[in-house]
C-alpha cells in the first residue's frame, strides 16, 4: 500500500477526521462500528505488514474505567465521540453561533449538556451493565422542549428485547446515579444526540432550519486545523508519526 490506512468507525466520521490527514498520504475507511474497527484492526495485524492506523469511538470507556486497546497504533477520541471531541473546542461553538445566528455569546454548550443529563445518564448506566434495552420514539428536538429532561421522562422511551429483563432495574439506576454526581459532560453525552439538540435549537430560537446531517456538516467545516492541532487524538498520532518515520497528518 502507497497510503497509510486508517480505520474509523463510521462514513460520518470521515468528515471530521478529513480534517486530521493528509488526503494523499491516507486512504480514511469506514467500519460500520466500534466493534468491527477493533476486528479489522486484528485481522489485518494478523495477515499484513501494512502500516495502518485505528480510531474508535472513546464512548463511555473513560468514565467506566474498562480497559482500552494499547497498541502504539490504536487510537481514541478525546471525547465521547468524534463530534463531542469538536464541540469541546469553545472556539468552535463560537464560530456557528457565530456564523448561523450572529451570537456567539449564547452559552448553547451549557444548556444542552443540562437538558441531555439524565437521558446521557441513563445511556450510560445501561452501558456501563450490559443492559439489552433499547430507545424507541425518542424525539430530542421535541422532548422537554427548552427544559431538562427529566429521568421519568427518559425512561418512558426505554423498550425490552427478547436479550433483557421485562423491567428495567429503577433502583440500581437510582443507586448509580447518586454514585456518579459529576460526570465529564466530554465523556458523557453522545455527539448525535448533542447535534440533534443543537440544531432544534438553532431552528426554535433563532428561526433557522437545518436537517442534522446539514448541520453536521456545517460544524465540520468550520472546525479548522489549528482546533485539530489542539485535540490529544492529533498529538499522539503525530508522536506515531514521528515514531515510524511517517507523514499523515495536516499540518
Amino acid at each position: 500500500m502507497n497510503k497509510v490506512l486508517v480505520l474509523v468507525e463510521g462514513l460520518d466520521d470521515i468528515s471530521v477526521y478529513e480534517k486530521f490527514f493528509n488526503k494523499n498520504s491516507v486512504d480514511l475507511q469506514d467500519c460500520h462500528g466500534c466493534e468491527v474497527v477493533e476486528t479489522v484492526h486484528q485481522i489485518i495485524k494478523s495477515k499484513t505488514h501494512w502500516k495502518y492506523i485505528s480510531i474508535r469511538d472513546c464512548d463511555f470507556l473513560v468514565l467506566s474505567s474498562r480497559k482500552r486497546n494499547t497498541e502504539d497504533n490504536f487510537f481514541y477520541t478525546d471525547c465521547h465521540d468524534a463530534e463531542m471531541m469538536m464541540i469541546k473546542c469553545s472556539k468552535l461553538i463560537k464560530s456557528t453561533m457565530l456564523k448561523l445566528c450572529g451570537d456567539d455569546n449564547y452559552d448553547i454548550k451549557a444548556r444542552i449538556c443540562h437538558e441531555l443529563f439524565y437521558l446521557s445518564m441513563l445511556k450510560w448506566f445501561i452501558s456501563f451493565r450490559s443492559l439489552q434495552f433499547k430507545f424507541l420514539g425518542l424525539d430530542l428536538a421535541h422532548l422537554s422542549w427548552n427544559s431538562q429532561i427529566t429521568n421519568v421522562e427518559a425512561v418512558r422511551f426505554i423498550v425490552p428485547t427478547s436479550k433483557s429483563h421485562k423491567e428495567f432495574p429503577m433502583n440500581a439506576y437510582q443507586r448509580f446515579l447518586t454514585q456518579h454526581p459529576n460526570p465529564d459532560v466530554n465523556h458523557l453525552i453522545n455527539g448525535h444526540d448533542f447535534i440533534t439538540r443543537w440544531a432544534a435549537i438553532i431552528k426554535n430560537d433563532f428561526h433557522k432550519q437545518y436537517s442534522d446531517r446539514d448541520f453536521r456538516r456545517i460544524v465540520c467545516g468550520l472546525y479548522t486545523i489549528n482546533m485539530v492541532k489542539c485535540t490529544s487524538l492529533y498529538k499522539s498520532i503525530s508522536e506515531w508519526e514521528r515514531n515510524n518515520g511517517l507523514s499523515v497528518l495536516n499540518t
